[in-house]
């Protein structure tokens, strides 16, 4: 990556183009059981700025500058009252919305509470966290739909801590699945925590189950409205897949896991905040909707994730706790616990890592892109004012991290759910069709999709393809994996019926060369289309319709 690159994703103070992309987000900042009404003043650092925040004693939510304008005083060893925050130097007091009210260390006569005011941000509170938006207040939108935010019944676990490094590279290990086999690897049981003797409830084990000692995954990569998303396929004994289907959503959003029995299904997620270009407030929330947590299964969550007493986590001067005993035997680092871990190797890349000589890979392919989904981003904001990706659509967040098992080849739905969770929320909704002639195939499809939720977003037809395909009317994408023997049957319709500008992704086309080879030629020569064939995976002929 480019020195320009690297500058522009990991500055974030303000006058910076990531800086201003994150500022036009709701943003979380502090856990709500750690404001009390009445209670002290709070400092924290977002994004380069200083700031404090209290919740006022009628229970009102306070977030000011740190700093009080008349002498530069913190606030923070102010006092929290009915009405504002007052600042013990000179007892000068300020409202939520900033405006000084009460100037004490002046005559009357002489006081000038309406020409002082101090910056106020917008910050608004739910499901035991406090949201913040460090942007102008006026461009403050909805807080974003997040399914484990919003359920009252079933609310999330939550912890905070801090990575003393930049945000980017903190957020690193969530978009990187091929880690999860190597450094968090445990060799006498594939389903426990990195913390011997701890169990994690849900559907924890059951993932990591699936996911330890299965070899590298193979990663498949799309953009979405919210951000991106990616699969990291696990080939399984009996001939099927474990996928782990994760989504990266805009501004620092990231979820892993999902999947597991009835009344388990269970998975996390974090909140990767800038305090600034090389710390990082982090916010980790671990979600069951089906079933609320108990008293006993948060703390189970707590020793499997965070075993150690506050004040006495390790660091970096003690190699993060490394215990040399459990290696190769137990577990294949000694570091104790999975965030930990990801902390250890996230901090010793030094507090901005320097990506000049990075070395990346297929793996890597979810990292790439949310690096060029941020860039472009950041771009498009600084030179043409482009809304952010999210940041006025709540409702594109309404998504969740699925692990499934789906049968491996054609015919398991496995392409429909591709697109179906590419096209997100978008409205209004394209008609989405899929065509299987084989009535087992099609009954393996409609399993899938249920498994998966969208059962309602696609419409099933179990049917020959080429006659099917003349009663659909204009088509303006069409993908086809079916067996290239079968494309020639359908070639014609597919191209009559595409819209102008519409696609044909026609796969199979390297793999099966010699099937293929007069269905290419035959495109190719049509001039209604213009067309190539992309030669990744099995190889994609793709043409649009002039």
């Amino acid at each position: 990556m480019n020195r320009e690159d690297q500058e522009l994703l990991t500055r974030t103070s303000a006058g910076t183009p990531m800086g201003d992309l994150l500022r036009r987000y709701w943003l979380p900042v502090q856990l709500s059981a750690q404001l009390q009404p009445g209670g002290p003043i709070c400092r924290l650092r977002r994004l380069g700025e200083d700031l404090v925040i209290a919740r006022a004693p009628d229970g009102t939510l306070v977030a000011l500058a740190a700093s009080c304008p008349h002498r530069g005083a913190s606030l923070h060893l102010g006092h929290n009252e009915a009405g504002g925050l007052r600042c013990v130097y000179h007892g000068w007091k300020f409202d939520p919305r900033g405006q000084c009210v009460e100037m004490p260390n002046e005559p009357e006569q002489n006081r000038f509470c309406d020409r002082v005011k101090t910056r106020a941000y917008a910050c608004r509170e739910r499901g035991g966290v406090v949201w913040l938006h460090v942007g102008a207040a006026d461009e403050a939108s909805p807080l974003p739909d997040l399914e484990w935010n919003l359920d009252a019944r079933c609310p999330a676990h939550l912890h905070a801590s801090v990575r003393e490094c930049n945000w980017l590279q903190a957020m690193g290990g969530d978009l990187d699945s091929s880690h999860i086999g190597v450094l968090h690897a445990r060799f006498d049981d594939p389903s426990a925590p990195t913390v011997p003797g701890a169990a994690m409830p849900g559907s924890w084990a059951i993932g990591m189950q699936m996911v330890r000692g299965r070899g590298a995954p193979y990663l498949e990569v799309v953009d979405t409205a919210y951000g991106a998303l990616y699969t990291a396929r696990r080939p399984l004994e009996d001939g099927s897949d474990y996928h782990r289907v994760h989504p990266f959503l805009f501004p620092c959003h990231t979820m892993l896991g999902g999947g597991g029995e009835p009344g388990q299904l269970s998975f996390n997620g974090k909140y990767w905040v800038p305090i600034d270009d090389t710390h990082t407030w982090m916010l980790d929330w671990h979600y069951r909707p089906e079933t609320p947590w108990t008293e006993a299964e948060c703390a189970a969550i707590e020793r499997a994730r965070y075993p150690f007493a506050a004040g006495a986590v390790p660091g970096p001067e003690d190699d993060y706790g490394r215990d040399r005993r459990l290696e190769g035997t137990r577990m294949f680092w000694g570091v104790v616990s999975n965030p930990l871990q990801d902390r250890a190797v996230e901090e010793s890349m030094g507090a901005i890592a320097n990506r000049d000589d990075e070395h990346l890979g297929p793996a890597d392919a979810m990292i790439i892109r949310v690096r060029k989904r941020l860039l472009a981003a950041a771009r498009a904001l600084r030179d043409d004012g482009a809304p952010p990706p999210g940041a006025e659509t709540p409702r594109l967040y309404r998504v969740r991290p699925v692990g499934v098992v789906l049968p491996r080849g054609t015919g398991s739905g496995y392409s429909t759910l591709w697109l179906t969770l590419g096209l997100g929320e978008r409205r209004p909704r394209p008609r989405l069709v899929t065509i299987e002639p084989d009535t087992d195939k099609a009954s393996l499809a409609r399993e899938t999709f249920a498994r998966c939720g969208v059962t309602e977003l696609v419409e099933q037809r179990v049917a020959d393809a080429a006659a099917e395909l003349q009663t659909l009317g204009p088509l303006a994408f069409v993908f086809m994996d079916h067996g290239p023997s079968n494309y020639e049957a359908c070639r014609e319709s597919l191209i009559s019926g595409l819209v102008p500008g519409g696609l044909l992704a026609v796969d199979n086309i390297d793999s099966h060369r010699r099937l293929a080879a007069s269905f290419v030629r035959r495109v190719e020569a049509d001039p209604r289309v213009e067309c190539c064939v992309v030669h990744v995976g099995k190889g994609v002929l793709v043409a649009r319709r002039r």
